[in-house]
């Protein structure tokens, strides 16, 4: 309940130490507790008072059934069969049966002992739980050959949320390279989040436009919200259909990322998207998982943008513009580089531009787009930037 209440890391530390004091007081108490039933007198009702005077039985564990009485000898020894019933004569006087000493039952000790340790146990796990939220205990992971993956814990913060990555290809595989500490998932095909994932955290789609639609399906419905999308194009029919539009309104709401970045060959260094017109970068990212994914792409000194809902939406018609306008202007004219596109063919890039983004402004009205100019010369100048790539 506490936890649900705080919010801030503040919060969290704040319950952290309330756990913390909750723990040492169960703990002390258990101890006491046994400590005050371990005595053998503690487990008995006071001696009987006689004429003012305390008179001590001992119970004898041993004698047999046959003596009926105390010995002479022992005068306040008695069985175990009449140390309940029987009544003792000393200076004239009886104890009654209510002042003989009558054992605890082992039973409610046992229940006492269980009690303590249940309570005990769950401080324990509130305080484990204490830990995770605030991120103490991470999970690390351990991979074995046929790829199965064991959560183990360790200490320490990072400011690199573990993930779970589909899609082990050249993007795929630099998300990963940026969490020095290994505690990724990565699945290759025929894995699933359910099987194969994290329990927690994003889940990073780094696959084709076309598999997109599987991984969702394979993907636990409770888990969907976390998908981060780093598909080229315009998702939200994609994303409508499943319930995870990117809306702030949308409790179910997905994480999608336009990814400017690019990785050459599987195992480079990713080269970020920044050009002569816009050296902060164009790579933006929208949803709950958007902040963790720019962290992570900075420590590995990539940039990513943080727009508004609206922003974001313009700058995916960018993207869609400039990866439709290449790509078919490449393939008309013999599938030529980027490079190439741009300074033999540049007239057909430059009015499916123009077409492209006429076409935006009818049906999106109200997004902030800038003029025909403005972004045909910013998609230009990161078309030079990956100039060697293919169409």
């Amino acid at each position: 309940f506490f936890f649900g209440q705080a919010h801030t890391m503040e919060q969290h530390k704040q319950v952290i130490t309330m756990v913390s004091v909750g723990v040492f007081v169960i703990v002390i108490g258990f101890s006491a507790g046994l400590a005050i039933n371990s005595g053998g007198a503690s487990l008995y009702s006071r001696p009987p008072v006689i004429n003012g005077k305390s008179t001590k039985i001992t119970v004898a564990p041993n004698v047999g059934a046959q003596l009926s009485r105390p010995t002479s000898r022992s005068p306040h020894v008695v069985s175990p069969q009449f140390a309940g019933t029987m009544q003792t004569l000393q200076h004239g006087q009886f104890a009654s049966e209510a002042q003989t000493r009558t054992p605890i039952a082992a039973p409610t000790l046992n229940v006492l002992i269980g009690l303590g340790i249940a309570a005990f146990a769950a401080c324990a796990i509130v305080y484990r739980q204490a830990q995770r939220t605030l991120g103490e205990v991470s999970p690390l992971l351990s991979v074995s050959s046929n790829s199965s993956i064991a959560l183990a814990t360790m200490s320490g913060e990072s400011d690199i949320i573990p993930a779970t990555i589909i899609g082990a290809g050249r993007v795929g595989q630099a998300l990963a390279a940026m969490n020095p500490a290994g505690t990724d998932a990565v699945l290759k095909r025929g894995q699933t989040v359910a099987s194969n994932g994290l329990p927690l955290g994003p889940i990073y789609v780094c696959t084709r436009n076309d598999d997109l639609g599987p991984i969702i399906e394979s993907t636990p419905a409770d888990r969907r919200k976390d998908l981060v999308f780093f598909q080229n194009g315009m998702l939200d029919p994609l994303l409508e259909k499943y319930g995870l539009q990117l809306s702030p309104s949308n409790p179910n709401a997905s994480t999608q990322c336009l990814v400017y970045f690019a990785v050459a060959k599987l195992g480079d260094k990713p080269m970020d998207g920044v050009t002569d017109l816009n050296p902060e970068g164009l790579t933006a990212a929208f949803g709950r998982h958007a902040e963790s994914l720019a962290r992570r792409l900075k420590s590995a000194d990539l940039s990513c943008k943080l727009p508004d809902e609206p922003h974001f939406k313009g700058m995916m018609l960018e993207k869609l513009v400039w990866i439709s306008s290449l790509m078919l202007a490449g393939a008309k004219n013999g599938g030529v580089p980027i490079g190439d596109v741009i300074v033999g063919f540049r007239a057909d890039v430059t009015d499916l531009i123009s077409e492209l983004l006429a076409s935006c402004r009818l049906a999106n009205p109200a997004l902030p787009l800038d003029d025909t100019a403005t972004v045909t010369a910013r998609l230009l100048a990161y078309a030079r930037s990956v100039a060697h790539f293919p169409t």
